[in-house]
């Protein structure tokens, strides 16, 4: 989930510039042509005004994808602790066991022993 998630950032980022360029560009042609033709002005700010748009549009779905790449993180720490403890808690568990088994093996050498001198 994280690496989709990763992904999607990405591709909105690549949108973002993409719009951004588009935006600059289209700046950059109605500063440089300076002509007063009132329809092409029209046009370009209609362009523009639709860069504006799909920009915010991404910069949204950007955020998002963000703030579900974040959520995803927490969860991911969540459960790698909460594995992280249960394997504590097995391990814990494994050594308490080896240790009775020690003292079961022991308490039988000592019966058997205990038997031997009684015979």
């Amino acid at each position: 989930a994280v690496l989709e998630l990763g992904a999607q950032l990405s591709r909105t980022e690549g949108a973002r510039d993409s719009a951004l360029a588009g935006l600059a560009s289209l700046e950059r042609n109605l500063t440089e042509s300076g002509e007063e033709h009132t329809e092409s002005l029209a046009k370009l700010y209609n362009e523009v005004a639709g860069l504006q748009a799909q920009l915010r549009t991404v910069v949204s779905e950007h955020a998002v994808v963000e703030a579900k790449g974040e959520a995803a993180l927490v969860q991911a720490v969540a459960a790698r602790e909460t594995a992280d403890a249960a394997r504590e808690s097995a391990d814990a568990a494994l050594a308490q066991a080896v240790a009775e088994r020690e003292e079961a093996v022991a308490m039988r050498g000592e019966a058997e022993a205990r038997r031997e001198s009684a015979e």
